[in-house]
């Protein structure tokens, strides 16, 4: 095996693209207006802000403390081992008007903690 490059190569650090927010994707892709369900990769949890953030594989949905979800998540994230193995999707319910709804997907999996700041979906 040759490190060959691993040393003495100049470089920057590189900042992750971020996911559009739910708004940033419909808009971007605002041709296909059709039923859009994707499933709920990472749940970032409340910490210096007070949100939780939906993140999938397109775009992220932030759900502040005035969000209808924000009270259901709140006990969703406490619940514990009860809640453990419920995954679901965020599916695209209304294009003009950026609306969505949350959906049991009945996959195999559960969420396990990403440090203290956040939760992710495992499946086997």
């Amino acid at each position: 095996m040759s490190f060959d490059g691993l040393f003495n190569t100049e470089a920057k650090d590189v900042k992750p693209e971020k996911l559009p927010t739910l708004a940033q994707f419909l808009k971007r892709n605002r041709q296909q207006k059709r039923l859009l369900t994707q499933k709920v990769l990472l749940i970032w949890l409340p910490g210096k802000f007070n949100n939780f953030t939906l993140q999938t594989e397109h775009c992220r949905v932030i759900v502040s403390p005035k969000h209808p979800l924000y009270g259901h998540l709140r006990a969703f994230d406490t619940a514990g081992n009860e809640s453990n193995e419920i995954g679901f999707n965020l599916e695209i319910t209304d294009w003009s008007e950026g609306s969505y709804m949350l959906i049991p997907h009945g996959r195999n999996g559960s969420w396990s903690e990403l440090g203290k700041s956040g939760i992710v979906w495992n499946e086997p």
